[in-house]
């Protein structure tokens, strides 16, 4: 008979999976399995064999307890070994009492149990899920945001389990869709004005086409500030077949530049102007040259964040010189992400800054000098813009009316 049992567990070295007793994990920690009749789980292992786990003889309870097979499980499962994580098939199918079993399980199980390694009661669960819904703080920890690891520690030093392992808190904590290892800005209170400020600006962007026939032209501005003219100290390798390209990881810092982008919204053309610093006489400057170079329209609407260079008393006088044809359209206050003028700027970084190597700061000046009609002759198109006023009124009842 135990020759028989001993046949239902071959050496796997497809799967990689086998238990038996006697045997070590290939982290040091045993995993146990609970039967099917409810007594107490017995003690498994997995014994390490050049990169497979092979199977030991069964102990004397599998000759004498009651014999149950899990469910099948699905048609394919991962394996660790030493050199990660791999796909293996699983034997599934056929009757119940069939001679050999009619599935594979892993050995270990967070699900509550007896007690013991690898399975806990309801309330040790929730105690460790309630212990990654605290910050690391509240236990004596100086870090901000823990780890899976460290929160494994704390459990045992709180006295919760004796022994756990910090793949069973994981599980846990997915079984219970916890992430305590992320998070995303929120803004509690919104602005009061944000719907005054943003129905004009949504405005223009719906009716931008049809402005611009009637000689009204809208634009939006936006900087780039601290653009690092950077230069790599070796030169790039190439791309060989099978290989990607290589950069060198050293750079020399030749200072920065202030880059100010527009965006004609009617057909989705740009211009720029590279500034030395951050400076309102800089942009009041820029108001002025963009009215004379649009002399002949009726009137202009250039839309903006709230930055500090787009407001002062150098800014007034250029809206006052322009007698009515030049008006500014301000976003609302952390809303800037309106302003079109964001995505230019991300398309231009994609295309013609991120990687880029420059020997001097006049040679990045060149380049932003050169970039700008490059995006116009290939790439320039108006922007799909989605977020319309009904849009907004809609996302301002669901979460802005609740402050």
């Amino acid at each position: 008979m135990e020759q028989n049992l001993y046949s239902l567990f071959p050496v796997m070295a497809v799967t990689g999976i086998g238990c038996g007793s006697g045997a070590t994990t290939w982290e040091g920690i045993p995993c146990e399995d609970r039967t099917r009749d409810g007594s107490r789980s017995r003690w498994n292992t997995w014994r390490w064999y050049d990169g497979i786990y092979a199977a030991a003889p069964p102990s004397a309870g599998w000759l004498t307890g009651r014999a149950s097979w899990p469910l099948p499980p699905k048609a394919a499962h991962r394996v660790r070994s030493r050199g990660g994580w791999a796909v293996a098939a699983t034997p599934s199918g056929g009757p119940r009492n069939a001679t050999r079993p009619t599935g594979w399980r892993r050995p270990c199980t967070t699900d509550p149990g007896p007690g013991g390694h690898g399975s806990f009661f309801p309330l040790a669960r929730v105690r460790i899920q309630a212990l990654a819904c605290s910050p690391p703080s509240a236990h004596g920890l100086s870090v901000i945001r823990g780890s899976v690891r460290a929160l494994t520690r704390t459990v045992i030093a709180d006295g919760i389990v004796e022994t756990i392992h910090y793949s069973t808190v994981s599980l846990i904590l997915q079984a219970s869709e916890l992430q305590p290892h992320r998070s995303h800005y929120w803004k509690t209170q919104i602005a009061p004005d944000v719907v005054a400020k943003a129905t004009p600006v949504l405005w223009d962007y719906a009716h931008a086409a049809a402005l611009a026939r009637a000689g009204i032209w809208v634009f939006c501005l936006d900087e780039k500030p601290a653009i690092q003219a950077l230069e790599r100290r070796f030169p790039s390798l190439p791309m060989p077949p099978g290989r990607i390209e290589r950069r060198e990881h050293e750079y020399i810092r030749h200072g920065t530049v202030r880059w100010l982008v527009g965006l004609r919204l009617s057909d989705g053309r740009a211009w720029g102007r590279p500034f030395d610093r951050k400076s309102q006489v800089g942009f009041a400057d820029s108001l002025e040259r963009l009215a004379h170079r649009y002399r002949q329209a009726k009137q202009l609407h250039g839309i903006v964040d709230n930055d500090s260079t787009h407001a002062g008393q150098p800014v007034a006088a250029a809206l006052q010189a322009s007698r009515g044809r030049l008006a500014l359209h301000y976003t609302p206050v952390h809303a800037s992400w309106l302003t079109q003028a964001e995505i230019l700027l991300g398309i231009l970084r994609r295309k013609h800054l991120r990687d880029g190597s420059w020997p001097s700061r006049d040679a990045l000046v060149r380049h932003l000098r050169q970039a700008v009609p490059a995006y116009n002759r290939f790439h320039a198109a108006p922007i799909n813009w989605s977020f319309t006023r009904n849009a907004m009124h809609d996302w301002y009842d669901r979460y802005c009316s609740r402050n």
